[in-house]
């Protein structure tokens, strides 16, 4: 977490970017961080071509942005603005990470618009560095993580993250495991018998798990019945007051280096009012 890449659209979400972004570099090892915007010059200028045409509008955002940066951007971490017209943003952010090593992408979570799950499933995808999808917010803080797992390798990455940021915030870790009941089998078992069988199951892959991790944790295990995982984390979540959720790009069910898990894509597509880390595999790991 030394470079960090904070893509900004000129939209209200920015402001949240922008106070997260600095309450990180308080608690957090950031030598740089690296102001991203990208204009799509050639959606504007099929439009309004005349009138435009002797009008920079790069210098025009440039100057915007980096006002717009100091007036909501107070730490004494070096930063960098940079403007750039690609066609694909997601091309964009990839050359940017490779170039300057960046550890972490920082994006808003804008689900009310439907096209907003779009570039970050692109990206998760795409990039071999964190991913930090910020919601709309106005009190940043990290008291409380929780990690998603499913007892894969893949999650040991997101505990050990989880861990890195707790020792630098203080924070509380826990882990949330959501398990579900196959009650579809209730005509021929009786319904006691799964859960209690289900249940000391759960538990043994808990403990045998917790053996793996560095560091000693709670994990917390969920019934779900049979729904969506996703939706469950969400409603535990905003339950237990939890500030930030860091979950594996890849569950056990991967099976392809651009394949996202489900639960993780699921995740995505939820309102969820926290900031998600999605934690990817590194290069050289």
């Amino acid at each position: 977490m030394k470079n960090l890449l904070v893509a900004l659209d000129l939209s209200d979400i920015d402001k949240s970017l922008l106070k997260y972004t600095e309450y990180l570099t308080t608690i957090l090892p950031i030598k740089k961080v690296f102001f991203v915007h990208n204009i799509k010059k050639h959606e504007i200028t099929d439009l309004f071509k005349e009138q435009l045409e002797d009008i920079d509008i790069e210098q025009i955002i440039s100057d915007e942005l980096d006002d717009f940066i100091g007036d909501n951007f107070n730490s004494s971490v070096e930063y960098e603005t940079m403007i750039s017209e690609d066609q694909y943003t997601e091309s964009l952010i990839s050359y940017i990470v490779s170039k300057y090593s960046i550890d972490s992408v920082v994006l808003g979570n804008k689900n009310s618009d439907q096209s907003a799950g779009v570039l970050p499933s692109k990206l998760v995808r795409l990039l071999k560095c964190q991913i930090l999808w910020v919601p709309q917010m106005y009190d940043p803080k990290i008291d409380k993580i929780w990690i998603g797992t499913d007892f894969s390798n893949s999650s040991l990455r997101a505990f050990e993250m989880g861990y890195s940021i707790q020792k630098k915030s203080k924070a509380t870790v826990e882990g949330i495991h959501v398990y579900n009941l196959p009650m579809h089998f209730s005509p021929y078992l009786p319904t006691d018998k799964i859960k209690v069988k289900v249940q000391d199951a759960t538990k043994k892959r808990s403990a045998k798990f917790k053996k793996k991790l560095s560091f000693s944790t709670k994990i917390n295990l969920v019934a779900g019945r049979d729904a969506n995982v996703a939706n469950v984390m969400n409603d535990m979540i905003r339950s237990k007051d939890v500030d930030l959720l860091i979950v594996s790009d890849k569950g056990n069910s991967s099976f392809s280096p651009f394949f996202i898990g489900s639960v993780t894509e699921e995740l995505m597509n939820q309102n969820i009012d926290i900031p998600i880390m999605i934690v990817k595999k590194q290069p050289n790991a």
